[in-house]
């Protein structure tokens, strides 16, 4: 087994703070369609912008560990 992050909740970690995808993108320097990306789950995305991304939402690490997943080594 693998561990891997479940981004899926970022879209509404995002619509909680009443921020528009273009909005939070620019608050971090990425373009809409990246931001896209990683609500999507289409996109990982690298630990300095995790740590960005959970300051503007006001998300803990603590949240984020809570939501690991172990999925199967083949990924199914």
């Amino acid at each position: 087994m693998r561990e891997r992050l479940n981004l899926g909740w970022l879209r509404q970690a995002r619509r909680n703070r009443k921020l528009t995808l273009a909005a939070a993108a620019e608050s971090i320097g990425k373009d809409r369609s990246t931001m896209w990306r990683y609500e999507n789950d289409e996109t990982p995305m690298t630990v300095d912008t995790l740590l960005q991304v959970l300051a503007l939402y006001g998300v803990s690490v603590v949240d984020v560990i809570e939501r690991i997943e172990e999925v199967p080594a083949n990924g199914i």
